[in-house]
């Protein structure tokens, strides 16, 4: 081993073209730093002053670095170390305190605890992170890969909230995403929303992958072309695709089949309106999933007529009842005395009313006196009266045959009131014998005077 030391002195300019021998010393007389030279290398190795000023820039490894006065760590990797105290751009780090602060680039390949704030930008989450419990609010955020959400809360007291939430890969989301104490859940197709009471979830609503929304229950399998409401018991609201149909119904849904199907083992019904035409329609019992077979219970046309148990109209009338058995009509009044049932009107006010009267009833007829002018008389009838031909027939439609009758167009030369119609249309004409009641009292009358008027001879 030498033991000869030499020591030498120069500036920055003079230590930089210097090498000296090995284990040589030299002062650097322009920065009082010392430098170790090896025989080799120009400037040798400048040595640390206590304060560490001298040194601007490091990038090795430390296995220990204690720091007394405020450092600047452009980049901190760390495989094991620990800080055991100080700080980072202000904020206290080390074991007296948790470890937080501001950090304008973080890496970490272990579990962060605590509070993160600010952006995250790169690859994050690359695998299942069981340990994150909470997340702050987020304005955005985009899921452009595979990803599986799992319990993600969402404006529920106490938990993130995601103001924005973009999926747009191919991975169905399995899991359940809450909304306050509602919930959306199941495969990319459907979606559920779903009510919390705090211990269990009931599916709320469902809406399919074809736009069909069920409350309380999943929607049927609806065909197509159509688009479809529908609630508990197979109560529904659907409309077709191609039409402005609007189809109320009840147990009764459509998958693209001339009849639609019962929902339940149960009646069924539905109301439609389209083009301004309202049908209704009823069903017996049947079996779920099987046809139905409606039939045509009422209809009601753009014109504002009304069909019960029929579609169509004979003569243009506003109101037509069909039955096949029984009465197609029935008015009741609860009182027993002088009780109307019906009244006729026109422009000119009431012209006829149907009263009951105990176990009568009277077809009335305007008569009042007030109604009337130049009231006199009537004139003989008996002229009238013979020239009425009173005729027996047999009817075409069922071949029953009538004693005593009229014919309407022989009637009408002689008492045109009586008879309705005309002879030239196609309408069939008809008879009012009430009317032919006046005539005959009158000639009654006469008769009555005539044989007065022998007796008394």
């Amino acid at each position: 081993m030498a033991t000869q030391l030499q020591i030498r002195r120069g500036t920055t300019a003079q230590m930089n073209a210097f090498t000296g021998a090995e284990g040589e010393l030299a002062v650097n007389t322009s920065t009082d730093t010392l430098h170790v030279h090896n025989g080799a290398t120009a400037g040798g190795f400048a040595l640390a002053r206590a304060d560490g000023s001298n040194i601007a820039t490091y990038a090795g490894s430390f296995t220990t670095l204690a720091a007394s006065s405020t450092a600047t760590l452009n980049t901190l990797a760390s495989s094991g170390a620990t800080l055991t105290g100080g700080t980072i751009n202000g904020m206290s780090v080390g074991a007296t305190t948790a470890s937080t602060g501001s950090f304008t680039t973080i890496a970490a390949s272990g579990a962060i605890t605590g509070n993160v704030t600010g952006n995250l930008t790169g690859s994050v989450l690359t695998a299942a992170q069981t340990n994150i419990t909470s997340v702050g609010t987020l304005s955005s955020l985009a899921v452009t890969g595979a990803a599986t959400v799992g319990n993600a809360l969402i404006d529920n007291t106490g938990n993130a909230t995601l103001n924005f939430l973009t999926y747009s890969g191919s991975q169905d989301v399995t899991a359940n995403i809450q909304v306050g104490r509602a919930e959306l859940s199941g495969p990319a197709s459907v979606i559920y929303f779903q009510t919390n009471n705090g211990t269990a979830l009931s599916t709320a609503m469902t809406i399919t992958d074809d736009g069909n929304v069920g409350i309380g229950v999943t929607p049927s399998a609806w065909g197509a072309n159509y688009a479809a409401l529908q609630s508990v018991l197979g109560l529904a609201l659907w409309t077709t695709r191609n039409t402005p149909a609007t189809i109320l119904g009840s147990n009764a849904y459509n998958a693209n089949e001339a009849s639609d199907r019962y929902v339940t083992s149960y009646w069924a019904s539905k109301y439609t309106q389209n083009e301004g035409i309202h049908k209704w329609f009823t069903a017996p019992s049947g079996t779920a999933g099987n046809a139905i077979s409606f039939s045509q219970s009422m209809t009601l046309d753009a014109g504002g007529a009304l069909r019960i148990n029929g579609t169509t109209g004979y003569f243009g009338e506003k109101f037509t009842v069909t039955s096949s058995t029984s009465y197609t009509q029935t008015s009741v009044r609860t009182g027993t005395g002088n009780e109307g049932h019906i009244v006729f009107r026109n422009a000119n006010g009431a012209a006829g009313t149907i009263f009951t009267n105990g176990s009568a009833t009277a077809y009335n007829t305007s008569s009042d006196y007030r109604l009337k002018e130049n009231i006199a008389d009537a004139d003989d009838a008996g002229s009238k009266i013979d020239a009425i031909q009173v005729r027996k027939y047999d009817w075409k439609a069922d071949g029953s045959h009538q004693d005593y009758g009229m014919v309407a167009q022989e009637l009408q030369t002689v008492a045109p009131e009586a008879v309705s119609g005309d002879a030239d249309s196609e309408e069939m004409m008809g008879v009012d014998y009430s009317k032919l009641v006046p005539m005959m009292l009158k000639e009654i009358q006469s008769l009555r005077a005539r044989i007065n008027a022998l007796e008394t001879e």
